[in-house]
């Protein structure tokens, strides 16, 4: 079955990264950081040694992965992606992938809806994937929508380590696109949607088909098997701005009663039903 491209929205928030000026970017050229440092920072032997100290590496070698190969690949002017492959530097072998970017977010086009969001200073996790290439499903619905391999089970870790990074740098917090509904869901307890309706909606599709497995959850909204009771209409993920505030000015728009209330009203008036029979069928 052909997944469905999850769009992402226009947004009335904007991410600004920083433009470079002239010094800059002859410092770049002469330093090579353009191409070999991930974000401006870190070599590939940095990577490795946190990676090493964090437990990532030592609790994949007790899976039976070793052999471990950084990369960091430039993607455009001074972006880069980091890749980490086990043994040989190919697709067949690669574990994980992470592209970050750090800037600035704040409210633009004079939305009522985020009046109070401040302006921030952000790490955006524009991509991050992890998979056990070694590992296959048993059956195209037994992993999640968007997985093609089982995931290496550090997540939680690699967030510590974003996490720490934004500490370090004095950021406000970390912003992350959840391309589908179960990337929402794993990361609910630390993000949270800009959008108090967005918020919303996520957590009553969660109030109403609640019975389900995330597994089910996730592919019953990728497949339309998901009915918004307003519209009739099967319900579409839309990814959105998640964001982990890490700064009191953030963490106290999201507890002010502007977005409370917005998103109680909205929660209330949400409902959904799960189209079992037309799940069965695709499942089939």
């Amino acid at each position: 079955m052909k997944l469905m491209k999850k769009k992402r929205p226009f947004s009335s928030l904007q991410i600004d990264i920083p433009t470079l000026n002239e010094d800059d970017f002859i410092d770049q050229l002469t330093t090579h950081s353009g191409s070999t440092l991930l974000l401006g920072m870190f070599t590939a032997e940095d990577l490795r040694k946190v990676l090493e100290k964090s437990g990532i590496f030592s609790d994949l070698r007790q899976k039976g992965i070793d052999d471990f190969i950084i990369k960091i690949n430039p993607l455009e002017d001074f972006d880069q992606v980091l890749k980490v492959y086990s043994k040989k530097v190919d697709y067949e072998h690669l574990l994980a992938e992470l592209r970050l970017k750090e800037g600035e977010i704040c409210p633009h086009g004079g939305s009522e809806l985020i009046a109070d969001f401040p302006a921030a200073r952000i790490l955006s996790i524009e991509w991050m994937m992890m998979q056990n290439p070694f590992q296959d499903f048993p059956t195209p619905f037994s992993g999640l929508p968007g997985q093609e391999h089982p995931g290496l089970g550090q997540a939680r870790r690699v967030l510590k380590l974003i996490i720490a990074y934004c500490r370090l740098k004095n950021l406000d917090g970390v912003v992350n696109f959840p391309e589908y509904y179960h990337n929402a869901y794993l990361y609910r307890h630390v993000f949270k949607f800009y959008n108090p309706a967005k918020e919303a909606e996520f957590y009553a599709v969660l109030r109403d088909i609640a019975s389900l497995s995330l597994t089910e959850m996730s592919w019953a909204v990728n497949t339309s098997c998901v009915i918004d009771q307003r519209t009739g209409e099967a319900f579409e993920w839309l990814s959105d701005v998640q964001i982990f505030p890490l700064s009191q000015s953030l963490q106290k728009y999201f507890q002010s009663p502007g977005y409370i209330d917005r998103f109680q009203q909205r929660y209330e008036t949400c409902q959904f039903t799960f189209d079992k029979e037309k799940f069965k069928k695709i499942k089939t």
